[in-house]
């Protein structure tokens, strides 16, 4: 609860100051989807950093099968 004990009529129509969040959290995400089979593969990260980047193309590496290729198409804004 809160008391105003000011005279002065103006200071009562004031809103109170509130605190506010400043800052933001991200998350980026990193997939892959085979369009044949449907297979997904995915990293979620809160950043992003070139051994991320090289984890992501390992994990397609591992799932695409001998003898097929894979395309890497990225999407840096939307």
């Amino acid at each position: 609860m809160c008391w105003i004990t000011s005279r002065s009529r103006k200071q009562l129509s004031r809103r109170p100051k509130a605190l506010r969040q400043q800052q933001f959290e991200y998350v980026h995400l990193f997939g892959a989807v085979c369009p044949a089979t449907g297979e997904t593969e995915a990293i979620i990260t809160p950043f992003v950093n070139k051994d991320i980047m090289h984890q992501h193309l390992e994990l397609i590496a591992k799932r695409t099968k001998p003898g097929r290729h894979a395309v890497v198409v990225m999407v840096t804004e939307l």
